[in-house]
This record gives structure tokens, sequence and C-alpha cells, in this order.
């Protein structure tokens, strides 16, 4: 059984993960590749952090 936290997490991975795709197939006008690789490496970050929180940012409040 999912705890709130990990459904909540695993909600905004998915965002993550959709954001992510946006970017590598229709990345703003006027941006060059590194734009785009800073945004993407961004979000994978906030994606790990919000998977693997440390254990004292385990909270919903964590994910606000």
């Amino acid at each position: 059984m999912e705890d709130k936290y990990s459904k909540a997490a695993n909600n905004l991975a998915a965002a993550a993960d959709i954001a992510i795709k946006i970017f590598e197939t229709c990345p703003p006008k006027g941006w060059d590749q590194r734009n785009v690789n800073e945004v993407i490496s961004t979000y994978v970050m906030f994606k790990n952090l919000t998977l693997n929180p440390e254990p004292r940012f385990r909270n919903i409040q964590s994910l606000k």
C-alpha cells in the first residue's frame, strides 16, 4: 500500500517526466541546446530529490 507521500511524490515525478519530454521535443523558441539541457537537468534533479528524499524531507510540506 502506497503512503500519502509516495503517492504525491510519484505524481510529481510523472509531471516532471512530462515536462522533460516536452522540453526535449518542443523547446521554447530562441533556446539553444544548452538552455534545454539546463532546464532538463533541473527537472531530473528535482525528480530524484522527490523520489529519494532525506528522511527529514519525506513529508507533504516538502513537496509543496
